[in-house]
């Protein structure tokens, strides 16, 4: 999933567009017990928009380091501690 990922992110720094399926929804079906065989043995989680989500933290992870040299020293407002 790893290789998906890098793709998906990789991706979006070329192009600035990122894929509809990006921000659809996932319904994944997790185990509660070792061995189950009944669907009440499972929880369900919903992955919702985790490629978009991912993509965008990584982004605004980028933009933390480069807020501060764009923004003038007399501008409060956007930058934490001010």
């Amino acid at each position: 999933m790893k290789k998906d990922i890098e793709r998906v992110v990789y991706c979006f720094e070329a192009t600035g567009k990122t894929s509809m399926s990006c921000n659809v929804s996932f319904i994944a079906l997790v185990p509660k017990v070792r061995d189950p065989r009944k669907l009440e043995q499972y929880k369900s989680i919903s992955l919702v928009g985790s490629m978009y989500n991912i993509t965008f933290k990584i982004i605004s992870n980028k933009l933390k380091l480069v807020l501060p040299l764009v923004i003038d020293l007399l501008q409060f407002a956007f930058l934490k501690g001010r």
